[in-house]
């Protein structure tokens, strides 16, 4: 159904006309090195995003920030930037670019990772198994006791670990794989130290009119988490970003685009303005801001695949209604 919508000149059509809001969500804005790490952080091409923003700003969107889109009465054709994470890449290579089309942004920060001189639990899963041989990953996997369906590739094994295991299991899993891998401090701290926002470039960002949001401070997939542990890992998040830049923090986006049955009655409780998931759609005037849709873009992502699935929305919608 894309390549007929193209095709047929739709994406431009339809997308010129559109009555909507959308959402991009980024997470690393650099070259991909073709590691497990790489893939875990979804690197775009520096080059890539500059042409998409230019493409977007030819179709006649405005950038505007993320607290616009969500108090807007008219939301046509707008555009809002989102980074999950909060990768350095994005002051390195992205704000340059920003800047250049003035496009106001968010960075949804996970906390923990902020300066940090160790690795995420996550990532240092990832940086581990770039060091060990398949058959050494599946063995620890089983001294772990976790269990991984057969016959699925190892990325796909551990995107569904991570989204699934309790957090327990988690960390002692990423120690094993660190142990094996002889992934040092060292190490660590020489990936981290290239890998993660450090807070003096948070604070020039800031300056410059970033908006901040919450990632949670570990990452933790929402579905494994109960109600305490849910308020927990939020509120840290919080605290650490208003302790460090004095801001008010009021978006959050979803870690895995996971979400869990406390969630919506955590973030009214402490005041948030809007939920942004990873699920696609526009938005508009009438959208429900506790789950706002976004535009996901990662790696593979071609420039015309955005005109392609705006279009697609927009059809969708004439047919159903929505």
């Amino acid at each position: 159904m894309k390549k007929v919508a193209i095709t047929a000149g739709l994406d431009v059509s339809l997308v010129r006309r559109s009555d909507a809001a959308i959402i991009l969500g980024f997470h690393h804005i650099d070259e991909h090195d073709g590691s497990m790490l790489a893939q875990r952080v979804a690197p775009v091409n520096p080059g890539r995003f500059e042409e998409i923003l230019g493409y977007l700003q030819s179709l006649g969107f405005s950038f505007v920030s993320l607290d616009e889109i969500v108090n807007c009465t008219d939301c046509s054709k707008k555009a809002a930037i989102t980074f999950d994470d909060g990768f350095r890449s994005v002051y390195v290579n992205a704000f340059p670019i920003l800047k250049k089309f003035q496009a106001p942004f968010t960075i949804f920060l996970t906390t923990s990772t902020l300066g940090a001189r160790r690795l995420l639990w996550l990532h240092r899963i990832y940086a581990a198994v770039d060091r060990l041989a398949r058959e050494d990953v599946h063995r620890i996997m089983e001294r772990c006791s976790m269990k991984v369906e057969s016959g699925i590739s190892l990325k796909d094994a551990l995107g569904t670990l991570v989204c699934q295991e309790s957090i327990d299991r988690l960390l002692l899993f990423a120690d094993e794989l660190a142990a094996e891998a002889r992934l040092t401090a060292s190490d660590e701290a020489y990936i981290a130290e290239r890998l993660y926002l450090r807070p003096d470039e948070v604070v020039e960002m800031i300056q410059d009119g970033m908006t901040i949001g919450a990632h949670g401070h570990n990452h933790w997939c929402l579905e494994t988490l109960d109600q305490s542990l849910t308020e927990a890992e939020i509120v840290k998040c919080k605290e650490k970003i208003d302790e460090a830049f004095g801001v008010q923090v009021v978006h959050y986006a979803l870690p895995y685009g996971r979400s869990n049955p406390y969630i919506r009655s955590v973030l009214e409780w402490l005041d948030f303005k809007s939920l942004c998931s990873a699920e696609s759609g526009l938005v508009r005037t009438n959208s429900n801001f506790c789950s706002l849709p976004r535009l996901m873009v990662g790696t593979d992502t071609e420039v015309l695949d955005i005109a392609g699935q705006i279009t697609l929305l927009h059809l969708f919608r004439l047919v159903t209604g929505r």
